[in-house]
């Protein structure tokens, strides 16, 4: 999202996010022979990082890639990770919503469509690697509902200063309704309860895969995209904005540490909204295995 002020912006689900939809989705691929084929693609590149044989660990392990290079070598990419369709709008407009920037256009196009091409194109292993990584992260992000809406221009939630179960600040900055969407919601969840062993987006997914599947999506095409996009711009309008109650007026003096407006957000936020996130996350999950279950049906060219 487009940020300004001294808000630090958050991208994407956090860390834990990307990983549980990443791990779902691999769950969801029973194929060996697509999964070696997944494996055999990601091996194309000399990148060292994500080197695992299983492919929940490897998807894991490749899910946050994106955002890394976002912010170090490909800062082009930057507009991919999301697209402002306004609160009150009832479809997408291209010309409105996925405007060609020199940091790209939007999910919907450059993000999802033009990779998803490129995985069935004659490209060069490295390209080739990358757009599937950019695919495992840009499927994710389409479903979390402020990757997918903004209101009054506040940047997807960027803009909107939050304390959240009584702390004002995060290691970024100040909390912002995008990080309570982002990492906020999952991690204070009664569903995440760690086991022995086991790390928070292992848990979680296990969670997850013990509910009943949702319908596949099928063949993938640019119009299930859109569809995509607007089923999170409306779970945004109805969840993510629909359920905040009042701003206040801040006080630097007070304990909210700002002198904007900002939201209280806490246990009863919190469930309000953990079944439309948990949602979220399956849909992606559920989705992006449907993609790559379809991408590597066969053997690439």
């Amino acid at each position: 999202m487009a940020v300004g002020l001294a808000i630090q912006p958050m991208w994407g689900w956090g860390t834990t996010g990307h990983r549980i939809i990443a791990r779902f989705a691999a769950a969801r691929i029973t194929d060996a022979g697509v999964r070696d084929r997944i494996l055999a693609a990601l091996d194309g590149e000399a990148d060292s990082t994500c080197r695992q044989n299983d492919l929940a660990e490897r998807l894991a392990c490749v899910s946050t890639w994106a955002d890394e290079i976002r912010r170090t070598t490909m800062p082009f990419t930057r507009n991919w990770h999301f697209v402002n369709i306004p609160r009150e709008a009832t479809s997408y407009d291209a010309a409105r919503d996925c405007k060609d920037t020199p940091n790209g256009d939007c999910v919907i196009n450059a993000a999802i469509r033009q990779r998803i091409a490129a995985l069935g194109v004659s490209l060069t292993p490295k390209a080739r690697a990358e757009a599937l990584k950019f695919v495992v992260h840009f499927v994710s992000d389409l479903h979390q509902p402020l990757h997918a809406i903004e209101d009054s221009r506040d940047a997807g939630g960027n803009f909107k200063q939050v304390v959240w179960f009584g702390e004002a600040e995060t290691q970024f900055g100040h909390w912002n309704l995008h990080g309570v969407w982002d990492d906020g919601i999952i991690s204070k969840s009664p569903n995440l309860k760690l086991e022995s062993g086991n790390s928070a987006d292992v848990a979680y997914t296990k969670v997850l895969l013990k509910r009943e599947a949702l319908a596949r999506s099928g063949a993938f095409s640019g119009e299930k995209v859109i569809a995509w996009a607007m089923e999170s711009h409306d779970a945004g309008a109805r969840f993510t904005y629909g359920t905040l109650p009042p701003a206040k007026q801040g006080s630097l003096a007070g304990p909210e540490k700002t002198d904007r407006l900002y939201y209280t957000l806490g246990a009863e936020y919190e469930q309000a909204n953990i079944a439309a996130v948990e949602l979220q996350l399956q849909r992606a999950g559920e989705r992006l295995a449907d993609v790559l279950n379809s991408m590597y049906a066969a053997p690439q060219p």
